[in-house]
């Protein structure tokens, strides 16, 4: 117990809590934008424009479109690794 009438532990407990909580919601959202950027370069491959492939993806076009812009860079290969490290930031 702190002089202050707090238990230090506790508050240490719930902030490593809250940060591994906040550590998860980053990595599933970080998944998600790379199974994302992978699908979009699949499709640009095969040549299909961006609204196409915001439909067939079932997204708006100004999630997909961050992600063309990017991938266009790297034509005609559309590298997702590359196109992912460079969307740092972006969406």
């Amino acid at each position: 117990m702190s002089i202050y009438g707090y238990d230090d532990e506790a508050v240490k407990q719930a902030l490593k809590k809250d940060a591994y909580e906040a550590g998860k919601v980053s990595g599933k959202l970080e998944g998600k934008t790379e199974t994302l950027v992978t699908q979009v370069c699949k499709k640009m491959r095969m040549a299909q424009p961006l609204e196409k492939i915001a439909e067939d993806l079932v997204e708006e076009v100004f999630v997909i479109e961050p992600i063309y812009r990017t991938a266009e860079k790297f034509a005609p290969e559309y590298d997702a690794g590359l196109v992912f490290e460079n969307m740092n930031g972006t969406i």
